[in-house]
């Protein structure tokens, strides 16, 4: 027999709800708004644990800050809802030659006896904020050509309306659904079967970060907010 031959198909979010409650034991005939709006909360919330856990390349906007000569410091991401989360790289771009700058922690921000030094910058500090991120540079931008290049890892999409599509790949559809089962499990399901909503979520959510390993890893670099010296943790 032959295949479809087409490679379209992607659930609305209606259609992955139907499913995560149908692996609940939940007749998606008797889910009412109720349901649906408990759901749209569910998924939400599994998506900030999600970008708190992974690391998935397709979240990853190259974003371009042109320096300022003696300006210091600069706003990532001025957008009101706050899209950027962490920063994975920083380079600057000097006559079309990229160099990685260095990130330094809070601490070592604070020892830099003087912070006005103007120079090549070499390292930055980020200061994250509930929606806004900002980065400090040291030496301080001694001209007005150099850019920055920014790898910036953004936010899922929020859910939405039911007819949305989900924010994510075509290899993490079933981690997607499999985790949605269980936040659903957990206040609609027997209590018996959160168990196993929780190894089919665990072992989807490992299968689809594999997935994206896979293909090679991107190279990541600690951002300010993950601990330790030289990784800025507030």
């Amino acid at each position: 027999m032959a295949t479809s031959g087409t490679y379209l198909w992607s659930p609305e979010l209606a259609e992955c709800i139907d499913e995560a409650f149908e692996r609940c034991r939940v007749d998606p005939s008797t889910v009412d708004i109720s349901h649906v709006i408990s759901a749209r909360r569910s998924i939400n919330l599994m998506l900030v644990e999600w970008a708190a856990e992974d690391q998935q390349d397709f979240r990853i906007d190259r974003i371009t800050v042109p320096l300022v000569l003696g300006t210091q410091t600069y706003t990532v991401d001025p957008s009101v809802d706050g899209r950027i989360i962490d920063l994975n790289m920083v380079s600057l771009r000097r006559s079309s030659v990229d160099t990685t700058l260095t990130p330094m922690g809070r601490d070592e921000w604070l020892d830099i006896p003087t912070k006005t030094t103007q120079g090549r910058p070499a390292q930055y500090f980020i200061d994250k904020r509930q929606n806004s991120i900002t980065i400090s540079l040291w030496p301080v931008p001694e001209n007005s050509t150099d850019t920055l290049i920014i790898d910036a890892m953004r936010k899922y999409a929020d859910a939405g309306g039911s007819l949305n599509t989900p924010d994510i790949p075509y290899y993490m559809r079933e981690a997607f659904c499999a985790g949605l089962a269980l936040k659903l499990g957990e206040k609609f399901a027997p209590e018996q079967m959160i168990a196993r909503l929780e190894y089919r979520a665990v072992k989807a959510f490992k299968l689809a970060n594999a997935a994206q390993k896979n293909r090679g890893d991107i190279r990541v670099v600690p951002a300010a907010s993950r601990g330790g010296r030289g990784r800025g943790r507030r």
